[in-house]
């Protein structure tokens, strides 16, 4: 007994096979392509928006957010780096349970500006990172020269602004 009774039919069925086997190697390559033009074109979609000067804010795996000194990025989009707000200190408590995230933060040429919750004690902090003393190289202890004050208070908060001349718009 022939499995197929017309040579052409085989034909044709292997010809379909092949088709639509292309086709899918084909949508394979430019979705591996999509990945890899995201990195550069869309940093967002990975969870990393740059705040300027490597300071970067990230979708962190725990939940929230925190901002960081990207020392791992691939195309335009960071991957990680050394915590800077919340510190690991004021992230975690002693059970390893996330306290402090990052609500929002908001930049310019000179000034980053983030908000912050407490999960545990529902206190709200404001940071002000001062870009111009990110030289983006480490000190001789390996620390970053960068100045980051935090506020509890918005009354506080709005006074140091007026000070420093900052108009970040939420």
């Amino acid at each position: 007994m022939k499995l197929f009774k017309n040579k052409s039919l085989f034909f044709n069925i292997s010809k379909i096979i092949i088709k639509i086997l292309g086709i899918l190697i084909i949508i394979v390559l430019l979705f591996i392509g999509f990945l890899f033009a995201s990195e550069w074109i869309f940093p967002q979609m990975h969870g990393s928006y740059n705040l300027g000067h490597g300071i970067y804010m990230m979708e962190w795996d725990g939940g929230g957010r925190v901002i960081v000194y990207g020392t791992s990025i691939s195309g335009n989009t960071c991957y990680g780096g050394t915590p800077l707000i919340p510190t690991y200190n004021n992230q975690y408590d002693s059970l390893g349970r996330q306290m402090e995230y990052v609500v929002d933060a908001k930049s310019n040429k000179r000034w980053i500006i983030v908000k912050t919750n407490n999960k545990m004690t529902h206190q709200k902090k404001i940071y002000i990172i001062d870009k111009d003393c990110n030289t983006q190289e480490k000190t001789s202890d390996n620390t970053l020269p960068i100045q980051i004050l935090n506020y509890n208070d918005s009354l506080d908060f709005a006074k140091a602004c007026n000070n420093k001349g900052i108009k970040i718009n939420w």
